[in-house]
């Protein structure tokens, strides 16, 4: 065998960014229906899954709404819960925004 290294650690596929927004959004209409429905559990995983997408954008201020979010969903705080949920369209926005503007500086 050469010296070469194999990494059998299984590799995680980042979805281009296009597809992460449209995912987003049906991320934010799931998250709304269990916080409606009165999910805690459901809105907390929703919110894990928000969050995990955001950091491997970057996006820390919208990982930080999803952090809060899954707080409360933890103590089962719908208030709070709403109230994230109103974040989190502008925290997109400004996520897809700088993602659009990193693209356009690479090409």
């Amino acid at each position: 065998m050469s010296g070469a290294s194999v990494c059998t650690a299984p590799t995680r596929r980042v979805a281009p960014p296009a597809l992460q927004v449209i995912s987003a959004r049906r991320t934010k209409q799931t998250l709304r229906a269990r916080i409606t429905a009165g999910d805690a559990a459901g809105a907390v995983l929703t919110a894990h899954r928000i969050r995990g997408g955001a950091a491997t954008l970057g996006g820390e201020a919208l990982a930080a709404i999803a952090h809060d979010l899954a707080r409360a969903g933890n103590i089962g705080d719908f208030e709070a819960l709403n109230h994230g949920l109103a974040a989190l369209p502008e925290r997109y926005r400004r996520l897809r925004e700088a993602m659009l503007a990193e693209m356009e500086r690479e090409s």
